[in-house]
């Protein structure tokens, strides 16, 4: 049988679910911490493209994208270790 609707799906435990807090926290801690260095060097390490990024990040948040992404960092950092903000 293939249990169709039956809530076989809800019965699955942690350890066999692939989208965890943990893996959400790391997802949004990589991208910060990627964002936040292009952001830093700007075309020096990842050329026109991290020109093209940081200048978008600078044109859409001004110099707070620093705290935006810094807050980012910290929020994924809290999913990752279960810690309430």
């Amino acid at each position: 049988m293939n249990n169709l609707g039956r809530g076989s799906e809800n019965n699955k435990s942690d350890k066999e679910r692939i989208l965890t807090r943990e893996t959400v926290g790391m997802v949004v801690v990589l991208f910060a911490a990627l964002a936040l260095l292009i952001l830093v060097t700007r075309s020096i390490i990842f050329g026109n493209v991290g020109f093209a990024i940081s200048s978008f990040m600078l044109g859409t948040f001004g110099y707070c994208s620093f705290a935006v992404l810094a807050a980012l960092f910290y929020l994924g950092f809290t999913l990752i270790t279960g810690k309430k903000i």
